[in-house]
């Protein structure tokens, strides 16, 4: 019995099966999963753009003092600053995150965004150039609301909300099912 487990294991392993039992082809004995996966985009809800306040601040304006020490983030050739104020995660949501951004003396605007009951995933923004920033906010587990936004005019450019409900909530071989199912491949 043992010699026969021996000669079972060295067999399979020797030869690589190159399908599923459903007859969905593996790559390298693993599905190659980032070929099935999709992020769906959309026009912002009207709930995702009820969460967002963008404020513009007055000249004298002056930071929180919580967030007065804090180190900010800088635009690519550092003229303009970003502080961000996140919430306390170890407590009970909602929680509310709140984005500073500060231009120079040259164009001395001061914007206020304030994103209300993110979920646990939070904010997260990145300069693209020394006006545009790109944020997204994450409402929960699978949708979050992308937005560009123009610092220097304190709009917002883009704002699109994506669902990620089919890349994180299926498995693998769901997704796959389900492409080979809307191209017609078992019909």
């Amino acid at each position: 019995m043992r010699r026969f487990i021996i000669i079972a294991l060295f067999i399979g392993g020797f030869f690589n099966l190159s399908t599923d039992s459903f007859g969905i082809e593996k790559e390298n004995s693993i599905y190659n999963c980032s070929e099935y996966e999709e992020v769906e985009y959309s026009k912002p809800s009207e709930y995702s753009l009820s969460r967002i306040d963008i404020i513009k601040l007055e000249e004298n304006y002056r930071l929180p003092i919580e967030i007065t020490n804090s180190k900010p983030e800088k635009s690519k050739l550092n003229l303009y600053k970003l502080y961000k104020k996140e919430p306390d995660f170890t407590k009970k949501g909602p929680w509310n995150t709140e984005l500073y951004i500060f231009g120079n003396k040259e164009k001395p605007f001061k914007t206020k965004i304030v994103f209300r009951e993110t979920g646990n995933y939070g904010v997260r923004e990145e300069w693209i150039n020394e006006k545009l920033l790109f944020i997204e906010v994450f409402w929960g587990r699978i949708g979050s609301t992308q937005l560009i936004l123009n610092a220097e005019k304190s709009e917002f450019i883009y704002i699109e909300d994506a669902n990620y409900a089919k890349y994180t909530l299926m498995s693998c071989e769901e997704k796959i099912r389900l492409h080979h199912k809307n191209n017609k491949i078992f019909e």
